[in-house]
């Protein structure tokens, strides 16, 4: 009697072991699953982030390529305008895995924000003029070569409005760009291939051709 209940418990023991050793190779099982599935997502978020890391690159180096373009073309109309003396640069850096990038005018070696109140108005007048003929050269499909000019060059100095003139009719020759510009300043009148005198009288506007 004995050894059959020993031999009962035993076989029960071993039933008992058995679905133990079932259940803790299941939960072997899913813990291989889910580490393979962390190790999937580990991989992939370091996949993400190397893609990231190309794409600032690849960001930058674009970013370098036509920063170089638009530093040429306003240091050039600056030392026209201006003197040799001056410059125009842009520096990109990658904030909250954003590229901002920062303008600056340089003048015989200092390097100043153009947000500072120390940069001019002429210079200011002169580099946003500057700007909007490039953005406008080189986007595509361009818009028609026509733009308005709402006196420019109003806080430039009387004795540079001639650099001034002679670079807008340059970008003229250049690009074959149009340029419509509101006015008072006699010598941007007088530089203009047709020019027209608009007066207000009772409400009514009569536009008259000077030249």
């Amino acid at each position: 009697m004995g050894d059959q209940m020993a031999t009962s418990s035993i076989s029960k023991y071993a039933d008992f072991l058995s679905e133990v050793k079932a259940e803790k190779k299941l939960l072997l099982e899913k813990v291989e699953k889910k580490s393979d599935s962390v190790n999937t997502l580990r991989a992939l978020v370091e996949d993400l982030e190397e893609a990231q890391e190309i794409m600032n690159l690849t960001g930058a180096l674009a970013q370098e390529e036509f920063e170089g373009f638009i530093e040429g073309m306003v240091t050039e109309a600056l030392q026209v305008v201006f003197g040799s003396g001056y410059a125009f640069e842009m520096e990109t850096k990658i904030v909250r895995n954003q590229p901002e990038t920062y303008l600056y005018v340089v003048e015989d070696g200092v390097k100043t924000p153009i947000k500072d109140d120390m940069v001019g108005g002429g210079l200011l007048d002169l580099i946003s003029m500057v700007l909007r003929v490039v953005v406008w050269s080189i986007q595509t499909p361009r818009t028609r070569p026509v733009m308005i000019l709402d006196e420019p060059g109003k806080n430039m100095d009387r004795n540079k409005i001639d650099q001034f003139v002679a670079m807008i009719r340059r970008f003229h020759e250049l690009l074959g760009l149009q340029f419509i510009i509101v006015t008072h300043d006699n010598k941007i009148i007088e530089m203009a291939d047709r020019a027209f005198l608009v007066t207000r009288s009772n409400g009514t506007a009569d536009v008259s051709v000077v030249q």
